[in-house]
């Protein structure tokens, strides 16, 4: 009986020896993958606002060809803008599929999960920095995508603690160039663009409102409809409008220093890993998790409005 509650001490212990910092790489993980589409989103927000801006606008002329010119005008504009969507979409994927194959070298239940996925993980991974390399001129080196690729198929052939052991501080050492690298393009590039976006959004958003409500009043005049009904119509359509395009501007400013908080928890994770510390960077990692609340739940707020005037 002793030897029984010596062996269930020893197994208790070896239970708890995973190091501190586990936990905080699975929330990275986590939390990032999901993040990874957040910028993405948020183009796709602005470029859906724009767009229904025009719409409005084009419901106030009373022309049939100046409405079909209005109307391919709008369209023309949505697939010029569409492109910078797509683009920034292409640059955070790369974000994704090294959480993704993270998760899949630090936790089994997630390897489990994904199952048959798991070997396309490492391809998944190059196609997308092969697709960033192309695009943009401040590269990540194909030895970094590479390496971690590599790990990635070996997850089959190899017990995963035994992986941990000799690839995790590389494996992370090699993902910080991805991170810095897309991280710093998002910061760089991505969102003095989005900025510039959300300036000139603001400026429309009051010209065209002032323009519907001139057009529409003249009209609702000529065929002799009282102002309130008509106000009383439109007034809410001008505020829901307005909360929307707030909202936007919250999104840009928590997806941002989301984007921030990627890379520092991903720098605290590696210093973590290379000096085996006893302790998790617990703080980088919750205030990225919490960063990830903010945005989904700025995101399912404007998704549920996006679609009503």
């Amino acid at each position: 009986m002793r030897y029984l509650v010596l062996l269930f001490m020893l197994s208790g212990c070896v239970a708890v020896s995973k190091p501190a910092y586990f936990k905080n790489v699975e929330t990275f993980g986590r939390s990032t993958r999901s993040l990874s589409y957040a910028p993405g989103d948020l183009y796709q927000q602005v470029s859906d606002f724009r767009f229904d801006l025009r719409l409005l606008s084009g419901a106030t002329v009373f022309s049939s060809e100046e409405v079909i010119a209005s109307l391919d005008k709008s369209v023309e504009f949505k697939k010029a803008f569409e492109e910078n969507v797509t683009a920034t979409y292409d640059a955070c994927n790369i974000i994704g599929a090294y959480s993704e194959a993270l998760l899949a070298l630090i936790d089994e239940s997630y390897q489990r999960t994904i199952n048959d996925e798991t070997a396309d993980l490492g391809v998944k991974l190059n196609t997308a920095v092969a697709a960033y390399n192309k695009r943009y001129s401040k590269r990540i080196p194909k030895t970094a995508g590479g390496f971690v690729a590599s790990v990635i198929n070996e997850i089959g052939s190899m017990k995963l603690k035994k992986l941990q052991q000799k690839y995790l501080k590389e494996f992370v050492d090699s993902g910080s160039v991805i991170i810095n690298t897309v991280c710093d393009f998002l910061t760089a590039y991505v969102a003095p663009g989005l900025e510039r976006e959300l300036s000139t959004l603001d400026r429309q958003f009051k010209n065209n409102m002032l323009s519907f409500y001139d057009n529409i009043q003249k009209y609702q005049e000529k065929i002799q409809v009282n102002p309130y009904n008509y106000l009383k119509e439109y007034n809410p359509i001008y505020l829901r409008m307005k909360e929307r395009l707030e909202n936007i501007r919250l999104l840009y400013d928590k997806t941002m220093a989301s984007v921030k908080n990627i890379k520092t928890a991903h720098d605290a994770i590696n210093t973590a890993i290379a000096t085996k510390a006893k302790r998790g960077p617990d703080e980088q990692t919750d205030e990225l998790y919490a960063g990830l609340q903010e945005v989904n739940r700025i995101l399912k707020k404007l998704n549920a409005t996006k679609d009503s005037f």
